[in-house]
């Protein structure tokens, strides 16, 4: 018994009688990255490449800012949907109809401060996003905002930048009052 658990340590087997080695299947080397064997990980750059999705991406930024500094005037805020209480920093400018829809992208009535959670994890909760808006500006003017949503181009560079200018002069984070 201890000789046979000594030889599968050694790496040796007993068979028809006689002690053979066995050795075990090597493992197929690991392509070297560029740069040789210590070069560092290399994941794509996600940088945008063309100015207008640069303009795209600076105005979502401050897009987000405004919203969630609108909705959080003492540092702290209510998530829309689930009303818990957090600060600025951990709250996320929530939209109710998604990005891809560049007629209400940046409109203050398409958006609100919303936890990570609920914003990320949780696909947004649209319905509880929709009646809390409902509650805020009127079934009205919902309806008009989702009739516009599908309406919009891909703006140009020169539109960008005159958004990019009225987010920045505040006419963009107030919404009209509620109905």
């Amino acid at each position: 018994m201890t000789r046979q658990i000594l030889a599968a340590d050694l790496g040796l087997a007993h068979i028809d009688g006689a002690l053979v080695r066995i050795e075990k299947p090597k493992k197929a080397p690991k392509p070297l990255r560029r740069g040789g064997p210590i070069a560092r990980r290399t994941t794509p750059s996600k940088k945008p490449s063309t100015p207008e999705q640069r303009a795209i991406e600076r105005n979502d930024r401050a897009f987000s800012k405004a919203i969630r500094t609108r909705d959080c005037p003492q540092g702290w805020g209510k998530c829309i949907t689930c009303g818990k209480l957090a600060s600025y920093a951990k709250m996320d400018c929530g939209h109710y109809l998604g990005r891809q829809y560049f007629a209400t992208r940046w409109d203050p009535m398409n958006c609100a401060a919303q936890c990570r959670t609920c914003n990320r994890f949780n696909e947004g909760l649209k319905a509880k996003f929709r009646v809390a808006l409902v509650k805020k500006y009127g079934e009205k003017a919902i309806q008009r905002m989702e009739a516009l949503h599908k309406t919009g181009r891909k703006p140009d560079l020169l539109q960008l930048q005159l958004i990019r200018d009225e987010i920045r002069d505040g006419k963009r984070t107030e919404a009209p009052d509620a109905a």
